[in-house]
């Protein structure tokens, strides 16, 4: 009878080699589960965003039939953006208003993947595109109101920055803060608007974002309003922020020049 060496077998096993095999292999299964994953997920967040958006562009362009312009930031009917994006990647520089209400665009962003891997997307909707569209709305404004400002500007400069604006219809600029210098009781979160006076008095506005954004990350912010008929009135444009104290307060001021007769 063949006897069985039964100590023996007990002391065989992997050998180093066959445990790297299964180490590698291992790893390239939980990368393809990985992978496979994130673009689930990637997916799926681009579908709620184009679903979001389409909700929204329905509820702005009701509000055009029935007042016959595009509503203002301020003046979006309730639940045009849902709750979950309002509350982290909306802001005020997320909806672009120009035109006197002729024309709109819609942004809203989100973090897709799985980490580390996992970035920022944005989509957007306009008077122009129905269908959301990947991207920011910059696109949208140099296509609606031109491409930067033209040579005829007026500029002033502070120790808050510097605030250069193209006098006429529709009234656009631009406008760079000082990342050294904030006004007293600065506060990150504050929003900063470019705002319109006429004789004094406030005509119009556009909010860009919050404050601690120009501060962080420099850059220029670009603004547009739509028609504001100055005539003969003393017309100014301010830069200003939403102090909490005091609420909006000038930041850099430009006076424009009596429009041209025509």
């Amino acid at each position: 009878m063949k006897r069985i060496n039964i100590a023996q077998n007990l002391r065989s096993g992997f050998t180093i080699v066959e445990l790297l095999v299964v180490i590698v292999v291992m790893g390239i299964l939980v990368t393809i589960v990985y992978s496979g994953v994130g673009a689930v997920l990637t997916s799926s967040k681009e579908n709620e965003l184009q679903t979001a958006l389409t909700g929204a562009r329905y509820k702005i362009e009701e509000y055009k039939k029935k007042e016959g312009v595009y509503p203002k930031l301020n003046e979006l009917p309730a639940g045009t953006i849902p709750s979950n994006y309002a509350n982290n990647y909306f802001y005020a520089g997320s909806y672009a208003w120009a035109g006197a209400g002729t024309v709109y665009c819609l942004e809203i962003k989100d973090i897709v993947g799985v980490w580390p891997s996992n970035y920022l997307i944005s989509y957007h909707v306009s008077s122009i595109n129905n269908d959301p569209l990947p991207g920011s709305c910059s696109g949208f404004q140099q296509e609606v109101l031109g491409n930067g400002l033209g040579g005829e500007t007026v500029t002033n400069t502070n120790q808050y920055g510097e605030l250069e604006v193209e006098a006429k219809t529709p009234l656009k600029g631009s406008f760079r803060l000082s990342r050294t210098t904030t006004p007293p009781g600065y506060v990150s979160t504050a929003l900063v608007r470019a705002a319109v006076y006429l004789n004094g008095t406030y005509s119009a506005s556009m909010t860009t974002t919050q404050y601690g954004s120009y501060v962080s990350g420099g850059g220029t912010a670009t603004w547009y309003i739509g028609s504001v008929n100055y005539g003969s009135s003393t017309a100014v444009v301010k830069v200003e922020w939403q102090d909490p104290v005091n609420g909006w307060s000038e930041l850099i001021p430009v006076t424009l020049p009596p429009p041209e007769s025509p």
